[in-house]
């Protein structure tokens, strides 16, 4: 049992053993990491049995919830999911029961935190505020309006007394649960999309806070802790957990129209390779144009499954028109770059019967007919290296097998002469009577044994040797 759209969040609890996704098909499965087979809870939306249904009864058909935050308490008995719905819904993931739903965002719910114990739940919204929850009461307990824009990261020290906040804006907010005070830790230049922290590593060590944005970087923040406390601290006076819970805003201590950040650029920085964004399937329906997030064209031959050039931060229509032959030949694969990279799928049987002619395909051949397969020569491209990596892992075990000080060649050519003897000694043998010896020079006649003892020995396979531009079949056989 899988999933059928992409998966959007996932929840783990470290001693009930238990994985939580969930995405955009409007499900949650929870998954027993020991067994890794099937689920063994479903949760979805609209589901026939009462027990799993998520939404409201009243929830019109096909006006499905699609999940983009998860949350689990440390000892697996409290779940929490965040949706299109506007509510922070609770679940008991023993029982696949729904037993709690807050309300209060005006938008999509796109992070979540909970404390060890489950009691405490931090949600952030595209409604540009995060707010904190006491799910014994099941009220918001504040309301903090720190971001410009979508909220979209969270995370916590491990006493849960201070949370770190990203977004869309690109703004880190440090803000403490127990004072309620904010502070602009760092700026982004892009969209925040996660954060995770680690505590000090040491007495004299720092904490830091990792971030990830829509860049293909991880950045890593050194950063100082509000507070350090022995001990749970209470959030807030018991008046505060009312109807009508206090509202955190940021206010710039300097006189300055723009923020200035408490750190200014991060101690680590771990580069990735730009994501691709955008594509395009040429008209011979074997390369493909591609355009990253930072500008680069470039462009991919899917039959050979390689990057054949590169052509930097250049116009994409224009390289389009460019590139394109006025040429016509049957779809046989689909694209699709969501994940950042380039995934093909073959169409079957459209990929079995796009011919076309090898000398438009580049290839030289003897015959100018020559008809190729588009999809025989992916497979050939993918498969290839794989077959040519299997016969160098086992020539590889060959030369690397030296503990007598002999090398693969003398060790093949020694069992092989080991195989004939053992042939020789099973062979029935005649006696041999002596023969009086020759004194002319005439060619003796020889006797069968004799030359049947020759035939065997004409007839000797010479020592194996080995190299890589031996076939595999040739190696096999062998």
């Amino acid at each position: 049992c899988r999933h059928s759209d992409y998966v959007k969040a996932l929840a783990y609890s470290p001693h009930s053993h238990t994985l939580c996704s969930a995405g955009l098909d409007a499900n949650i499965y929870l998954w027993d990491i020991l067994q890794c087979m099937e689920p063994v809870t479903t949760l979805k939306i609209n589901f026939a049995d009462p027990q799993y249904q998520i939404a409201p009864k009243a929830h019109a058909a096909g006006n499905q919830e699609s999940f983009y935050s998860l949350a689990m308490s440390l000892s697996g008995n409290v779940l929490v999911s965040g949706s299109t719905s506007r509510v922070v819904r609770g679940w008991d993931p023993r029982s696949a029961e729904k037993i709690f739903k807050l309300k209060g965002h005006q938008d999509n719910i796109k992070a979540l935190v909970l404390n060890a114990e489950g009691t405490l739940c931090i949600s952030g919204s595209s409604d540009y505020t995060f707010r904190l929850w006491d799910i014994g009461t099941q009220r918001c307990i504040n309301t903090y309006e720190l971001h410009d824009d979508s909220v979209w990261a969270l995370s916590t020290d491990s006493m849960f007394s201070t949370v770190y906040s990203g977004g869309r804006d690109g703004q880190i907010f440090s803000t403490s649960l127990s004072s309620g005070k904010s502070n602009l830790l760092a700026l982004e230049p892009n969209p925040i999309l996660d954060l995770l922290y680690t505590p000090k590593s040491g007495k004299t060590g720092k904490s830091s806070l990792w971030v990830s944005t829509s860049d293909p970087t991880v950045h890593k923040w050194v950063i100082e802790d509000f507070e350090t406390p022995k001990k749970v601290p209470f959030i807030l006076p018991l008046h505060t957990m009312s109807t009508s819970p206090m509202t955190i805003t940021y206010t710039p201590t300097h006189s300055e129209s723009a923020p200035r950040p408490s750190l200014i650029a991060p101690d680590l920085i771990i580069p990735g390779r730009p994501g691709i964004i955008k594509h395009h399937i040429l008209n011979n329906r074997r390369q493909v144009l591609t355009r990253d997030n930072v500008g680069v064209v470039e462009l991919w031959d899917i039959t050979k499954c390689e990057r054949v050039a590169e052509y930097g931060v250049v116009n994409f229509d224009e390289k389009v028109e460019e590139l394109n032959e006025t040429i016509s030949i049957q779809s046989w694969f689909t694209v699709d770059t969501k994940t950042g990279s380039l995934s093909v799928t073959l169409d079957y049987p459209q990929c079995f019967t796009a011919d076309v002619y090898a000398s438009d395909h580049g290839i030289e051949a003897a015959d100018p007919d020559l008809v190729i397969n588009l999809g025989e020569r992916m497979l050939q491209a993918v498969l290839g290296g794989w077959a040519t990596g299997r016969k160098m892992r086992k020539i590889s075990g060959f030369l690397n097998d030296k503990s007598d000080g002999k090398d693969a060649n003398e060790k093949e050519g020694e069992k092989a002469k080991e195989k004939y003897k053992e042939k020789e000694k099973d062979r029935p043998k005649s006696p041999k009577s002596k023969s009086p010896k020759q004194t002319s020079k005439s060619t003796p006649i020889p006797t069968p044994q004799e030359n049947a003892s020759e035939q065997d020995t004409q007839n000797t396979p010479p020592p194996l040797t080995l190299n890589p531009s031996q076939s595999s079949n040739n190696i096999n056989n062998n």
